[in-house]
């Protein structure tokens, strides 16, 4: 009997956690915050890497796209195109558009076509990618059809793989239709 009243006086008087009580649910918080860290960060990556692979996928698609309904070739170009005021590109001695970084595709890329008048035009403009790599291949170019006009530079079949720091990417396969399938690469992946 006198001991379930101290008992009971004990937890009538008790207001909070004991230092004890505090310490064991610091450190269980802190088992589960240094697990759940790396998958968040892995998490953050494989969604950079697809927003990145589905950028480029878009691009490529539109370029192809843009060949078929303009009725002439279209090129995706890596680097970012310096433009003139009315949108036109700026060229240099020999009629080559310049590029700024050009032949880097993490800078971003453009869609291009050459007009009737012979001035490479721009059609639209992507932004780069960042902290990603990217494989440097050729511009990638189309025919009226649709069919790729850049088999000589890249084959029939060509693959760009796009990598981040820790060995994760994804690798996007062209074909000479245009068509382009997406995979994951789970490690070691190097442009």
């Amino acid at each position: 009997m006198i001991m379930k009243k101290y008992i009971n006086c004990r937890q009538k008087n008790q207001q909070g956690f004991t230092l004890l009580e505090l310490m064991i649910t610091m450190i269980v918080l802190g088992i589960l915050v240094s697990l759940a860290v790396p998958s968040y960060q892995r998490t953050m990556t494989q969604g950079r890497l697809t927003k990145a692979a589905d950028s480029l996928k878009g691009a490529i698609s539109f370029a192809r796209s843009e060949a078929i309904i303009r009725g002439m070739p279209t090129d995706l170009r890596s680097g970012t195109p310096k433009l003139k005021a009315n949108g036109t590109a700026d060229l240099d001695g020999d009629g080559e558009i310049q590029f700024d970084a050009g032949g880097n595709w993490v800078n971003g890329w453009a869609v291009t076509y050459v007009d009737a008048g012979g001035k490479t035009r721009v059609i639209k403009v992507f932004e780069g990618l960042d902290r990603l790599t990217i494989t440097n291949i050729a511009d990638i170019s189309f025919l009226e059809s649709g069919r790729r006009n850049d088999l000589v530079g890249n084959g029939p079949v060509f693959n760009l793989r796009i990598c981040d720091s820790g060995g994760l990417g994804r690798e996007l396969t062209v074909n000479v239709s245009g068509g382009v399938r997406v995979a994951q690469i789970e490690t070691a992946c190097a442009p």
